[in-house]
């Protein structure tokens, strides 16, 4: 996920160019460009990171408290 928002915004901020930052007529700036996914991928990365890590300590402890019973549960089934 932080790979394919670094991508998306990184090709974004390429294609727009402002103040040609990214290229110019010599070509592309390779190491903004790199700066530029990076400083989206890492922070991206991490807060995913966080967010996953997060939802599964939750989902841990709930369903630690009911002991793994599911009968409570309603789930759909094709009967």
């Amino acid at each position: 996920m932080g790979v394919a928002v670094s991508v998306a915004m990184t090709w974004a901020d390429w294609r727009l160019n402002p103040n040609a930052l990214f290229r110019d007529s010599e070509g592309t700036h390779w190491s903004v460009v790199m700066e530029t996914a990076w400083s989206w991928f890492a922070p991206v990365s991490a807060l995913i990171t966080v967010v996953f890590a997060v939802l599964f300590v939750t989902l841990k402890r709930v369903k630690g408290l009911h002991g793994g019973d599911t009968r409570g549960i309603r789930q759909n089934s094709a009967e």
